[in-house]
């Protein structure tokens, strides 16, 4: 069984699976166009963006790509990104701001799938669109809800699933009363994307600088000065993509802004066809249940099983071996034929939430910007916005025009910040006396 917590990378299967590319030293220039920090999903697509247009790029990670929640996520890449639901955006933010969240969720769904084609990147697509799974009888009625919600605001039709026709495609699970299946999205191996961006935004020239912490920004002259732990970098625009491992200290506009929450996977050994049938699943659709702390699962290709969760508050080595413990608990009770089966990896990373509960999108001033809050569910969204962030970085004028305005609003700081862990710690306890 593999481990990896916070300071060394994640020994994933993603990681055991992957290829990573090779990275040549850059010849440092003394000023960037644009230098970004955070090399996921995120920075990555702004990067080829960027660097498509003819703009010099530095792009800079405290580890190396892939090492953050790009590494770590279950591969689904699917409709999200927000903690707030479409119903509840609609009401805050009016009908169109709703309408055109819709249509960037899709498009980046869609940005996915066209990255793969166009930069030839085998990511081990598979599954079609994403089942959710009521895990008790009285959330049914969640699901009529979201079946509802979906063909308004998606125009898409979603198929409600009895527990026999769940049983019958292959989706079974002991706490699964009712689906409804969404046909939107698919499922991935999140490394292999992330190495295949790595190597299109090296075809365009884009300079890699890895093991490089971002310890202060400051704007003189026209230009940022980033301060790195390895030396010193210049450019005119700087993005930061830096998600759940965004640091207070980086810059006060981000100073507060962002709540990590830790989320938990395991991955079993491949599994037989006898082993799957006992269970009575064999589907490779990406899956997630109705709980507030929810679990998401899915087969993979090679018949391992990817089971994750929320959960655990702290980094530590303790936390570590007690959520992973309670995750192996969590996925027998879901899955009890596979109870005696082996967990051949269990890894975790940080999930970034928003005090607006939205993806952000923003210009911070000085030809400063950040894109990131993806609320665990940005492996579509992290990608668009990416690129979005870098047209907003060219003053794109018409592709900006496609981001809902609330997503371009600056995000806001948490009240008394440091007290962001007791937020979350009182938001576990009450999820869990409701789940």
């Amino acid at each position: 069984m593999s481990a990896g917590i916070d300071g060394a990378p994640a020994a994933s299967y993603w990681r055991a699976t992957a290829t990573e590319p090779d990275y040549r030293t850059p010849a440092p220039k003394a000023v960037y166009d644009a230098a970004i920090v955070g090399a996921g999903y995120t920075g990555l697509t702004a990067a080829i963006a960027l660097a498509h247009k003819g703009l010099s790029v530095a792009l800079i990670d405290a580890q190396q790509p892939g090492w953050g929640a790009s590494g770590r996520n279950g591969g689904f890449c699917c409709l999200g990104g927000d903690h707030l639901g479409i119903g509840a955006i609609e009401k805050r933010f009016g009908t169109e701001q709703a309408q055109r969240y819709v249509q960037a969720q899709l498009a980046a769904i869609a940005q996915v799938k066209r990255n793969c084609e166009d930069f030839n990147i085998s990511a081990d697509i598979c599954g079609i669109g994403e089942t959710l799974l009521a895990h008790r009888e009285k959330t049914q009625a969640q699901l009529h809800q979201t079946q509802a919600a979906f063909q308004q605001h998606y125009g898409l039709e979603a198929q409600l699933l009895s527990s026999v026709e769940l049983k019958q495609r292959g989706q079974c699970a002991s706490a699964s009363f009712a689906g409804l299946h969404m046909p939107a999205g698919f499922g991935l191996h999140p490394l292999k994307y992330c190495y295949g961006l790595v190597r299109a935004a090296q075809n365009l020239g884009v300079d890699f600088y890895n093991n490089h912490t971002v310890a202060a920004l400051k704007h003189t002259s026209g230009r940022r000065q980033l301060n790195t732990s390895r030396g010193q970098l210049n450019a005119r625009k700087v993005l930061m993509a830096t998600n759940g491992y965004t640091q207070d200290a980086m810059h006060p506009s981000l100073n507060g802004r962002v709540l990590p929450a830790l989320s938990n996977i395991l991955v079993t050994r491949p599994l037989t066809q006898q082993e799957l049938d006992s269970q009575g699943w064999w589907s490779t659709n990406p899956s997630y249940d109705t709980r507030n702390l929810l679990y998401y699962f899915r087969l993979l290709p090679d018949q391992r099983f990817l089971f994750g969760g929320r959960g655990g508050i702290r980094q530590s080595e303790a936390s570590f071996a007690a959520r992973r413990k309670q995750h192996g608990v969590d996925f027998q009770r879901y899955f009890p034929a596979w109870a005696q089966v082996d967990v051949d990896y269990f890894w975790r990373g940080h999930v970034a939430l928003a005090r607006q509960q939205t993806p952000h999108i923003a210009a911070l001033g000085d030809e400063l910007y950040c894109a990131l809050a993806y609320h665990g569910n940005g492996v579509a969204m992290a990608s668009w916005s990416g690129h979005k962030a870098a047209a907003l970085m060219l003053k794109d004028a018409a592709a900006i025009a496609e981001v809902p305005a609330f997503m371009q609003n600056k995000p806001k700081a948490f009240p008394l910040p440091q007290l962001r862990t007791g937020y979350l710690a009182a938001a576990y306890l009450a999820y869990n006396c409701v789940d």
